[in-house]
């Protein structure tokens, strides 16, 4: 079992609501008494420095030695569960076995007021993200690096010594003053005796460590799955931060909404965040966080190798380097012998000029791939954390939807500036979804924005310029700004067919946009090898049962409808109406679009009565999907007022 908690470690045990009579009332209790003054046991305490799932440190000084320590409580004092207590002495066990300078030393525990309490050296320094962006005007990502080498050696050292910790993260990794990384707390070590069995302090399939550090095995709560490669990739996540300044992903919700994030998304590359980064640092960060293990480091010591590498500016293997890499590698470590050879290899720069030519294209699609991959990530990664506005977890529940995309539209100017693509695709999806919502002021600005920023980034025929082209004309349409619709709409179809010939979706998708205009302007006759045009590549490429193929199955049967052949549209409404049901549900859109299109036909046949239980239907349907105020409810209401006046029904 899961257990799903917010604080940063799991509620023990026999701790809490679910413990047996009151004893739960006795732990909280215990949990917030004041501490006894004027210390614990001995200790003569200074301050309080941090409070965690379980435990409270101090700082607090010997008085038999004089010397500083930090002291650890647990929150629930006397009244600890064994469960606790062992968890307690878990990390003296793990910490006690490590003589490391990068890690915390531990004198001993010893019981005070009747609760065990752990006494360590106290490190005085600020949690390493802290370090770095406090310096950051003055660090480069060389000496980032080194500081973090060194944490990577002190793992390392756990793990030669059987120990996985399971919490790395910044707030665990303490940069004193000499600028030396210090790892701290080892209360959810994972100890492996000689003997090969595992031990932990935690039940197994319990989720432990923090969220926003745990590798996708820890999140899943598979205790079984975790070795050293979680560690790994707390330590991936932990480089990522130290470089980009910010996390690989966003939790706002709990742990299920995690496992979601990090199985459904990519971290967005670093280098996307941090443009001066080396492709070969990235590829280091990106490969320590891989979401399977098998693809992450297999130890420490090999991310470390890694890591020297890079610093040494010899090739890393977290990509395997072509031979233009190979050699700027070489250059780099050897200067002096290079200037020599480069006077060679001017000599046949000239034979390479015909290969160079061939070779700009296939850089410049590679080069559109990396754009767009990194750019869908960025996209994913906002969007994400727009939609998390609405967790419950975190009390917004009474959000609209438009409350949410205008809280994101003002995000985009101050979070985006110097993005284009990222800024393009985002403000499509706002505006595409304003414009689905009826909200068709606020999706304007939206759309002429990203297509602005899309022909800035692709001069001349463009597939990402077509498609913004086609949402603002589809968008003009909606407003009734015929003529200007029009001018898009035909220039978006020249430029889909130049791009991606005569047979593909994106050029079915403004068919469908521009036969609307004319259907809109009474053209119905001419509309409609348009719409059957559409209609024959998505079948073609989609199959007879896809949601878009029942949208142009719809459209040919209202323009058969407007043009008189009830008898043929009749039989396309109801099949469209059976696809839509099965594909998506009784209660989509989509299925009250076609009952109010059917619903108008019966009218128009002069069965009033089929016609307006039809419409009810169509009616219920659409406020339940769209809400009372969006345009397509109006059209419905209009069409079921309309049959009921030529039914007789005035009042």
């Amino acid at each position: 079992m899961v257990a799903r908690h917010d604080d940063e470690h799991p509620v023990p045990e026999g701790f809490g609501f679910g413990a047996p009579g009151d004893a739960w009332l006795g732990y909280i209790r215990a949990a917030e008494a004041p501490l006894p003054a004027p210390g614990i046991g001995r200790y003569e305490v200074v301050e309080e420095i941090s409070r965690g799932g379980q435990g409270v440190v101090y700082k607090a000084r010997d008085p038999d030695s004089g010397r500083v320590v930090a002291l650890k409580r647990l929150l629930a004092g006397s009244f600890a569960t064994a469960s606790m207590r062992r968890r307690f002495e878990r990390e003296l066990e793990a910490a006690s076995t490590l003589e490391h300078p990068n890690i915390v030393s531990v004198f001993g525990m010893e019981i005070a007021d009747g609760a065990p309490v752990l006494a360590m050296e106290w490190v005085d320094g600020v949690a390493i993200t802290k370090w770095a962006a406090s310096h950051r005007a003055r660090l480069n990502v060389t000496e980032v690096v080194r500081v973090f080498l060194k944490v990577c050696d002190a793992v390392t050292y756990a793990h030669r010594h059987g120990i996985i910790h399971r919490d790395l993260k910044p707030s665990n990794i303490i940069i004193d003053r000499d600028n030396e990384p210090i790892v701290l707390d080892f209360g959810l070590a994972k100890m492996i005796p000689s003997d090969g069995t595992e031990q932990s302090a935690t039940m197994t399939d319990q989720f432990v460590g923090t969220l926003a550090y745990a590798s996708p095995e820890q999140i899943r709560g598979t205790c079984g799955e975790v070795d050293v490669r979680s560690d790994i990739y707390s330590l991936g996540v932990i480089l990522y931060e130290l470089l980009t300044g910010r996390l690989p992903y966003q939790f706002h919700g709990g742990i299920v909404q995690a496992a979601q994030i990090v199985d459904r998304t990519d971290p967005v590359r670093p280098a996307a965040l941090a443009t001066h980064l080396d492709r070969d640092l990235e590829a280091i960060a990106l490969k320590a966080l891989a979401r399977d293990k098998e693809a992450r480091y297999q130890s420490t010591e090999s991310l470390a190798a890694d890591l020297r590498s890079y610093l040494a500016g010899e090739p890393v293997t977290a990509r395997v380097p072509g031979a233009f890499t190979r050699l700027a590698h070489t250059i780099r470590r050897h200067r002096l012998a290079s200037a020599f050879a480069a006077t060679v290899f001017g000599l046949v720069t000239v034979l390479g000029a015909v290969s160079a030519v061939l070779a700009v294209q296939y850089a410049r699609q590679h080069d559109r791939a990396v754009l767009e991959a990194d750019t869908a990530r960025a996209v994913s990664a906002f969007l994400l954390e727009m939609l998390a506005s609405v967790d419950p977890m975190r009390g917004n529940t009474d959000l609209t939807v438009h409350e949410v995309l205008e809280a994101a539209s003002l995000r985009i100017d101050s979070e985006l500036a110097g993005q284009p693509a990222i800024e393009a695709s985002i403000r499509q999806v706002i505006g595409v979804t304003f414009h689905s919502r009826g909200d068709y002021d606020e999706a304007d600005p939206h759309l002429r924005r990203a297509l602005a920023l899309q022909r800035a980034l692709h001069p001349g025929d463009d597939p990402d310029v077509a498609a913004a082209m086609n949402e603002l004309g589809h968008l003009m349409t909606s407003l009734g700004r015929y003529p200007e619709a029009e001018r898009l709409l035909n220039e978006a179809l020249r430029m889909s067919r130049a791009v991606h010939g005569d047979e593909d979706l994106a050029v079915a998708k403004v068919l469908n946009n521009r036969a609307k205009i004319m259907y809109m302007r009474s053209e119905i006759a001419e509309s409609e090898p348009l719409w059957r045009e559409a209609l024959e590549i998505r079948r073609k490429l989609l199959g007879a049962e896809h949601s878009l193929v029942a949208s142009s199955l719809a459209n040919l049967a209202a323009c058969l409808h407007r043009q008189g052949d009830y008898e043929a549209a009749e039989p396309l409404y109801r099949e469209v109406l059976a696809l839509d049901r099965k594909l998506l549900g009784e209660d989509h859109s989509d299925v009250g679009d076609v009952l109010h299109l059917l619903a108008a036909l019966l009218r128009d046949t002069g069965a009033y009565a089929d016609s307006v239980t039809m419409h009810r239907q169509s009616l219920a349907v659409k406020r339940k999907a769209m809400g009372d105020d969006h345009p397509n409810v109006g059209f419905t209401l209009g069409g079921l007022g309309k049959t009921l006046y030529l039914a007789g029904d005035y009042e």
